[in-house]
């Protein structure tokens, strides 16, 4: 996990800082999917990392109200970070074989309410019928 935040971390500071000074809105969208990919990830990343360092400090399982939001954040950015990789593949074959743009809105709206939209939907449902939490998948 820790090579996975450093390597998200290193390439997000090279696009962002090191790059062109354009921003991240105005860049072509393989440029942005490797940004927004890094930045999934560099969530993912943390917030997993965070529950062991959780469970290495107390050599115990959290209690059910610190592991419900430890699973709702690891799950929804493992959802979060899948979606961004099928809709990066799908763009690619959009582009490369149909010959066509995916049009995502205004600052790509559309991608991150579909990315980030649908973790949190089944993140509150999995918390509150509860399937996330301890007793549940997580």
């Amino acid at each position: 996990l820790s090579l996975s935040i450093i390597s998200s971390a290193l390439v997000l500071i090279y696009l962002l800082f090191f790059t062109t000074k354009t921003k991240v809105h105005q860049r072509p969208i393989g440029e942005r999917l490797v940004i927004y990919l890094a930045i999934y990830d560099l969530l993912y990343s943390v917030s997993h990392e965070l529950d062991h360092a959780y469970m290495m400090a107390v050599k115990n399982n959290p209690p059910d109200f610190i592991c419900r939001p430890f699973a709702l954040f690891v799950g929804g950015f493992i959802i979060a970070q899948s979606l961004m990789v099928l809709f990066t593949s799908i763009n690619a074959m959009s582009m490369v074989v149909l010959k066509r743009k995916v049009q995502l809105g205004n600052r790509d709206w559309k991608l991150f309410a579909v990315t980030l939209g649908v973790p949190a939907v089944v993140g509150i449902v999995g918390v509150s019928v509860p399937f996330l939490g301890p007793s549940g998948s997580w």
